[in-house]
């Protein structure tokens, strides 16, 4: 009887747990959509949201790495919420840049963008950056080997 009592109380607390979640997303107007960037590492054409003006970005699929192509220039990885860009080169006479930050999807095919930090080192003309801005909205639209990320005004 003990068991059942306790399984019952269980039950109780998990419904209500869910039921509460639920409402608040609700309340926040939030809405799930499938993360399906979450775990994946890209090329990018340049530094990926160093710049709030710019209007697009490639995503390119990487390679095997087994190609030079693949082991030099600008990259982003997207983790469960966050995002962190990379960049490599052959030697080290360059400006270094990497910009980390949050992304969201409010919609199937859209993303919002925050930029926490860009940190630069190296040859820069510019020094690093805790800017903790939001960048705004950008659609995916998928291309023959990755996506474009449109920024939308």
């Amino acid at each position: 009887m003990k068991v059942l009592s306790v399984l019952f109380s269980l039950v109780f607390l998990v419904g209500f747990f869910s039921c509460s979640v639920a409402q608040d997303a609700r309340k926040f107007g939030e809405r799930k959509f499938t993360n399906y960037l979450m775990g994946t590492s890209w090329k990018t054409n340049g530094v990926p949201f160093e710049n709030k003006d710019q209007d697009s970005y490639s995503l390119t699929a990487k390679g095997d790495g087994n190609s030079i192509m693949d082991q030099w220039g600008h990259s982003i990885y997207f983790d469960t919420l966050t995002f962190s860009s990379s960049y490599s080169a052959p030697c080290g006479n360059d400006c270094f840049t990497s910009v980390q930050g949050t992304y969201l999807f409010t919609a199937e095919n859209r993303i919002r963008v925050k930029v926490k930090s860009i940190n630069r080192h190296g040859f820069c003309e510019k020094k690093s950056e805790e800017i903790n801005q939001d960048y705004g909205y950008y659609d995916l639209i998928k291309v023959e080997n990755g996506y474009q990320l449109k920024k939308v005004n």
